[in-house]
């Protein structure tokens, strides 16, 4: 078979994400979105654009906690902030606690 290296595969998603923004921008898109109905039309959009500006939510979330549990750590070890630190740590123990393993599954 062929070769599937990191970039082969990069580039098939980069041919992906740019043929559904072009898709977005076409006289179809516009037509398709005055004439079908609202299930049909969130449907389209979930299954073209929506894939990636959900993927974008995500990340950013991710990221977003991640650097508030840093900054919480980091306050939390330096002393700087008490009342922060405390803050962030029991919001990091509600999101990553017991019950985080059930979502790993």
């Amino acid at each position: 078979g062929r070769d599937m290296g990191f970039l082969s595969i990069l580039n098939f998603f980069v041919k992906l994400s740019k043929g559904t923004a072009r898709m977005t921008t076409t006289r179809q898109a516009h037509r398709l979105g005055v004439r079908l109905s609202l299930g049909r039309l969130l449907g389209f959009y979930y299954a073209h654009a929506g894939y990636y500006v959900g993927q974008l939510h995500w990340y950013h979330a991710t990221y977003g906690v991640l650097s508030l549990v840093f900054l919480g750590s980091l306050c939390q070890g330096t002393g700087l902030l008490p009342t922060a630190a405390n803050s962030v740590s029991v919001m990091a123990n509600l999101i990553y606690g017991p019950l985080f393993g059930l979502f790993l599954a």
